[in-house]
């Protein structure tokens, strides 16, 4: 069992989904991408709720497994570090700049 696997069955509880009407099976990569947006939107602080969930929908289908997982592992963090480092009146934790510079400059480009 891979990394990405052991992450997806722990800590979101996921499962790979049969449609009763169509009988595919989605995927749990893109059953994760969903689970992550829908977390995006719905995070408690307004501010965040508007950065993340846009950021989410507009940039989770071109990540690869690695980067979702650090997104997903971004999103447990508490709402006040997350917007102070968006706002850069804190430093990111290190494994994340890149991932906050990424959702900073979507933000930007969107807003100025």
């Amino acid at each position: 069992m891979s990394v990405y696997d052991k992450y997806i069955w722990s800590n979101l509880n996921l499962q790979v989904v049969k449609m009763v009407s169509t009988n595919k099976i989605i995927s749990n990569h893109s059953y994760l991408i969903k689970k992550l947006i829908y977390k995006s939107n719905y995070m408690g602080c307004k501010e965040n709720d508007i950065i993340f969930g846009r950021f989410a929908k507009h940039n989770l289908e071109q990540m690869d497994a690695e980067e979702l997982l650090l997104y997903a592992k971004l999103l447990e963090y508490n709402d006040a570090d997350l917007l102070s480092w968006i706002t850069g009146e804190a430093k990111p934790d290190e494994e994340f700049e890149l991932l906050i510079h990424k959702i900073k400059k979507y933000t930007e480009a969107q807003y100025v």
